[in-house]
């Protein structure tokens, strides 16, 4: 391969007219190889340029998720922040509540123990009530009771049938 001042002294030679085959071929050589490689090198530039737009397109695609997270995580610190100044200002108020709970507990536990008593109370006498009533109708027999039930029936009966006067009541009145 030819250097540098070899194609140079080729072309002044070439310009004087002083030339050869040889020459001619050596320069057209180099020629071919410079558009080799400047064609190679535009294939290169080309890649370069795409692979650029891709790598830009992927940093801005980044960079709008980390502006959209950003955005998320100053929101989650605000609520935080929110979130804590709240309980600090609700603390006070649950421990009084608390406090007033336990007060009304205390309270409430001998006046609850006041309604239970009363309500046993009430219903003890309830059961002595039963009881003596229980024990009258013991005292009584059951024969005399039925013989009593039964003519208080016939009465009742005998006077519904005097207060209608349908040919069905007649009938009964003889029955009866």
């Amino acid at each position: 391969m030819p250097s540098k001042m070899d194609i140079e002294l080729a072309l002044a030679n070439l310009e004087a007219g002083k030339f050869s085959f040889r020459m001619v071929d050596a320069i057209k050589d180099r020629l071919e190889k410079l558009e080799n490689e400047v064609t190679l090198l535009r294939s290169l530039h080309s890649e370069a340029m795409s692979d650029l737009r891709q790598q830009q397109l992927a940093a801005w695609r980044l960079e709008s998720e980390t502006t959209r997270l950003n955005a998320k995580i100053h929101a989650l610190l605000k609520a935080n922040a929110l979130t804590e100044k709240a309980s600090r200002a609700v603390a006070p108020l649950m421990s009084r509540a608390g406090e007033s709970l336990q007060r009304l507990q205390q309270q409430a536990k001998p006046a609850a123990i006041g309604l239970l008593e009363k309500a046993i109370d009430g219903m003890a006498s309830l059961a002595v009530r039963l009881v003596k009533l229980a024990h009258r109708a013991q005292d009584s027999s059951p024969a005399t009771k039925i013989g009593e039930s039964l003519e208080v029936l016939k009465k009742q009966a005998g006077a519904s049938l005097e207060k209608t006067p349908s040919p069905l009541s007649v009938s009964g009145k003889n029955v009866a």
